[in-house]
């Protein structure tokens, strides 16, 4: 079974055109799709209900990190196969699942990173702002962690149950994405990126949700920076630990 979960925070209107294009079925697994809708004050939940997309509805608003934490609470049954994070924004396009999961289905790798860049690291339609965090990340992560990985911040993200079980989703909101390349560097995993389509859409970013545009965005930053140097002080007592074990 591949279960799909869908973080969403008013997303009523992205989802009416994105669940009836889940595919049922991927190489002969079940695609079970749930969706967490975040403090949601439109339809979403009433939306997905009527897609027959199971839901968990979250009161108040805490964030995407918390969305996630209570999704993989709620499928610890041991039935997956591969559990996938799509968001629910209109980000990230159905025709591109088959692809994502095939590295975890061949046995190829422990986590499967969509990837925007891999095919074409020019900035195209990303927004300037977007693309120059990215690009300044994308930097520096292959400094600290001597991987280069060319979209961090994409949430769309494959797993095998084992290396899922392995991170450890600490923040609330936008961390948990760097939180896993983190941890898959720590803890030996391997990761792939595969290409995935770049859609930007017209609407407003949930990053302004915190606070409104400007602050909710500098929020965010700082949450970057923060998981940033938590993860990085992690990295290092590890291989402070296993050099000692050494000697």
């Amino acid at each position: 079974m591949i279960r799909l979960i869908m973080p969403a925070f008013n997303e009523a209107g992205p989802l009416e055109s994105l669940l009836p294009r889940l595919p049922a079925s991927i190489a002969g697994h079940d695609v079970v799709a749930l969706v967490v809708s975040d403090g949601s004050t439109d339809s979403t939940v009433d939306v997905a209900t009527r897609h027959g997309i199971a839901t968990i509805d979250l009161q108040p608003n805490r964030g995407k990190g918390t969305a996630v934490r209570a999704a993989l609470a709620e499928i610890q049954d041991g039935t997956a196969d591969v559990i996938v994070f799509m968001d629910a924004d209109g980000q990230h396009d159905p025709d591109d699942l088959s692809q994502l999961i095939a590295p975890l289905l061949d046995g190829e790798c422990d986590i499967v990173v969509g990837s925007r860049y891999a095919a074409d690291e020019s900035r195209g339609n990303t927004p300037l702002n977007r693309y120059l965090i990215r690009s300044g990340t994308v930097s520096l992560l292959s400094r600290i962690l001597g991987t280069r990985f060319s979209d961090p911040y994409c949430g769309f993200r494959a797993f095998g149950p084992s290396a899922l079980a392995t991170v450890e989703f600490c923040g609330s909101r936008y961390e948990g994405e760097l939180e896993v390349l983190f941890d898959a560097c720590r803890c030996g995993l391997s990761v792939v990126e595969v290409p995935i389509g770049r859609i930007y859409g017209q609407g407003t970013s949930k990053m302004s949700a915190d606070g409104g545009r400007l602050v909710g965005r500098l929020r965010v930053l700082r949450q970057y920076a923060g998981t940033i140097v938590r993860k990085s002080r992690q990295l290092r007592a590890d291989k402070r630990q296993t050099q000692e074990k050494m000697l």
